[in-house]
């Protein structure tokens, strides 16, 4: 049976597309985290977390669980306490590609499946019982942080600009006139 490999949240952006108001309290990092921690009753707490590797840290937060036998949940080492403090896009997408893999799947350094059946039952127990939490807030013009933007490497591509920063790419005024989107 499938399990779930885990959660990403994506609190609302606001773009200027969208005619709502901006809430006098945005959902922020800090915030949910606070929610995650509270509505999860204490298993899953804020200091698990760390910001994101490859992206400014201030943008992602993530952390990785291993569930026991119990139901209850273990916080696995933050990525900050191992050898180094960032990532490339590459080693993110291998991770990413890893964690939300089917069961079975599993990718090696340059990127190709490879067969997990050999492995023996505690590394295929502790790989099916990991769970990745995991959320992103996108900028938007209420927030938007130049140097932010500057270290993000998720990007559009525009025939103009070349490759565009995904907050700045999207970002418009109050009235939904966009920076680089036609």
């Amino acid at each position: 049976m499938p399990a779930v490999r885990g959660v990403h949240f994506q609190p609302l952006s606001y773009f200027g597309r969208c005619c709502l108001d901006h809430p006098e309290k945005p959902v922020t990092i800090p915030k949910m985290l606070r929610l995650i921690e509270s509505q999860t009753e204490g298993m899953m707490k804020g200091e698990d977390f760390t910001g994101g590797g490859a992206e400014n840290p201030y943008c992602s937060f993530h952390a990785n669980y291993m569930r026991r036998k119990d139901g209850s949940l273990k916080a696995l080492k933050r990525a900050e306490d191992q050898c180094c403090c960032c990532t490339g896009s590459d080693d993110s997408r291998l991770f990413v590609a890893n964690q939300w893999s089917g069961e079975g799947e599993s990718f090696s350094p340059d990127g190709t499946m490879c067969d997990t059946s050999a492995l023996d039952e505690f590394l295929e127990q502790a790989r099916l019982n990991t769970l990745a939490v995991s959320g992103m807030v996108f900028q938007d013009c209420f927030n938007f942080d130049l140097k932010r933007v500057q270290r993000c490497y998720i990007c559009e591509v525009d025939m103009d600009y070349g490759m565009v920063p995904f907050c700045a790419y999207n970002l418009t005024n109050l009235e939904g006139k966009p920076l680089y989107r036609k």
